[in-house]
């Protein structure tokens, strides 16, 4: 079910996901996530999840974790960090093999081809800049 959703059918499921702020690259990563979430006891259908970005070239995702148990707020706390380590090796704009570059313009996550510009960038779900 959550294998290559896209971004329209996973907020059919879960009307209540804020605005995504980050690239299309990701949204495997944050399907996994939230796949994994959902299992450790997160609630989709409410707004717990109160934002998902990419800042300083690495994927955020912040959970409303009050009223959750110790143990599913430690699995959710450790979910969003693995999700975070992943993002510093998948290109945001392609989901391809990458590295953090830091540069004039910020901090970003790209693979070779897109690093170099050889290669045009896909669509975004918000109107991040690219380099």
């Amino acid at each position: 079910m959550w294998a290559n959703m896209t971004e329209a059918e996973l907020r059919q499921l879960f009307p209540a996901l804020p605005p995504l702020q980050h690239n299309a690259g990701w949204l495997p990563l944050v399907v996994h996530c939230l796949a994994q979430m959902a299992k450790a006891g997160l609630n989709l259908q409410q707004p717990r999840v109160l934002q998902i970005k990419q800042k300083l070239g690495s994927l955020r995702i912040h959970i409303d974790t009050s009223g959750m148990s110790e143990p599913q707020r430690t699995a959710i706390a450790l979910l969003a960090a693995q999700a975070l380590t992943a993002s510093r090796s998948v290109c945001e704009l392609c989901g391809q093999d990458a590295q953090l570059r830091v540069g004039a313009s910020g901090c970003r996550t790209l693979c070779a081809l897109h690093a170099q510009g050889t290669l045009p960038h896909p669509s975004t779900f918000d109107a991040m800049d690219t380099p």
